[in-house]
């Protein structure tokens, strides 16, 4: 069965994503610097990727995004900061 532009793209965007998630959970367990640094490297590599797939589905319109409300971000910026100033 052929898939469409939009189901495949969805595919690679899913195994960015994953890869990603990957990558940033080996880095966290690695304790020798130089896989370290081949593992942030390849972080930084799959999360353009990533990045790169969720905007060429952005401007299809494969993805699209409705505009943030400003109170919610507000509220957001919030908790994310408390949950910060409790982990110090």
């Amino acid at each position: 069965m052929l898939m469409n532009e939009q189901a495949a793209l969805t595919e690679v965007l899913d195994a960015e994503k994953k890869l990603v998630t990957l990558y940033a959970d080996a880095l966290n367990e690695a304790s020798g610097q130089p896989l370290r640094k081949v593992l942030h490297s390849q972080l930084g590599t799959a999360s353009e990727a990533q990045f790169q797939v969720f905007n060429l589905m952005f401007e299809r319109r494969y993805y699209p995004l409705k505009p943030a409300d400003e109170s919610a971000v507000r509220e957001t910026v919030a908790q994310m900061k408390q949950i910060k100033s409790q982990l110090n």
